[in-house]
Parts: C-alpha cells; sequence; structure tokens
C-alpha cells in the first residue's frame, strides 16, 4: 500500500540555529523600534517648537552631509539620517518613515546593531549639547560649547 500522507503541507523544524537566528532579528527590532521612539520623545522634548517644514529641511542638511561623506565617516552620516527621521516620527511622516525603511530594511541584523550603535553613541554626545534655532527653523548644536574640546583647544562641528 502506497503512502498517501501529505507531507507538503508539514514544516521541518527549525534547527537551533534557525531559532537563535530568528530571536536575534526579532531582538534587533525591538531594540531599533525602542531606539527610534526614544528619540523622538527626545526631539519633542528639547525642540518643543520645531516643526515639520524645520525638521525635513534638517533631513536634507543631513542627506547632504552623507552623500558627501568620505567612507569612513559615512556610518556617522546615516546615523544623524536616522536620528532626524526618528525624529519626523512626530509628524508620522511618511518621508522619514520610508527613508529608515530604506535604511534597514534587507540589512542583516549585525549591521543594524552597528548602525544603532553609532545612532546611540551620536545620541549621547546630542543630549549632552546646547541647541541653537536658526532663522530657518532648523536647529543646531552651539559649537562653541561642545564637550570635549579637540587636542587643539577648539571645537569644530560633529
Amino acid at each position: 500500500m502506497e503512502n498517501t500522507e501529505n507531507t507538503e503541507n508539514k514544516t521541518p523544524e527549525k534547527s537551533e540555529q534557525d531559532k537563535e537566528e530568528q530571536a536575534k532579528i526579532v531582538a534587533t527590532r525591538d531594540r531599533l523600534n525602542k531606539v527610534l521612539q526614544d528619540i523622538k520623545e527626545w526631539n519633542a522634548t528639547q525642540f518643543p517648537e520645531a516643526d515639520l517644514p524645520g525638521q525635513l529641511m534638517k533631513l536634507e542638511e543631513e542627506l547632504h552631509e552623507f552623500h558627501n561623506a568620505q567612507e569612513e565617516n559615512r556610518l556617522k552620516e546615516i546615523a544623524d539620517v536616522v536620528i532626524v527621521c526618528a525624529g519626523l516620527g512626530r509628524w508620522k511622516s511618511l518621508i522619514g518613515y520610508h527613508i529608515l525603511s530604506l535604511v534597514v530594511n534587507g540589512a542583516h541584523h549585525t549591521e543594524v546593531n552597528k548602525l544603532l550603535d553609532a545612532v546611540e553613541a551620536k545620541m549621547a554626545k546630542n543630549r549632552a549639547r546646547v541647541w541653537l534655532k536658526d532663522g530657518e527653523g532648523k536647529y543646531h548644536h552651539d559649537v562653541k560649547l561642545d564637550e570635549p574640546a579637540h587636542a587643539n583647544g577648539e571645537n569644530t562641528p560633529a
């Protein structure tokens, strides 16, 4: 008698390695969501008078910096883009959401975590900075007050 059991509907059990990889993916997604939410909340607290046009101008500025960055600075610059896009979440901006999805979708969880490390390092600096609003509605940190000072005793924009 032939075996007529339908084997097409059976899915092979996941290996331990597959389960561990899936857990890392979920943990990375959770970390990403938490970091983005934290930045959005910080943005609202730090820049209560900010508006969508000013934030979009800031995004344009950061995208130019990323585009023009040398290879060794690209991770730092894309971290700045992510930070601005997270701030755009205050206004439920599709532009910010779309750019974030372009940055992280399809990236391996190790690369996303590397990016999140850079974002968190930059946010530690941002939280310690003094911020000033310019005439166009964008905010910039006060370079003169940034710490720590460079070896020559001067501060330069980060």
